[in-house]
């Protein structure tokens, strides 16, 4: 029954993951051809990180409580 939601878990994960390089990436380019441009959407990216960090904590917490 909670198969589908670890798996659903384990995507956001994954897209936690290459959010947080594609941050990482976008920060260092930035920096080294000194591009504010890529700097400040590498920032901006946190926000996204952030989201989908929460919301793979919610999803994986929900069935933890959801018992009762």
């Amino acid at each position: 029954m909670f198969e589908a939601a670890r798996q659903a878990a384990d995507r956001g994960t994954q897209g936690l993951r290459i959010t947080a390089a594609m941050k990482v990436v976008e920060i260092t380019a930035g920096w080294w051809v000194e591009s504010m441009a890529l700097q400040a959407d590498g920032w901006f990216m946190r926000s996204h990180a952030l989201a989908i960090g929460l919301t793979a904590f919610a999803d994986a917490a929900t069935p933890k409580f959801a018992k009762t």
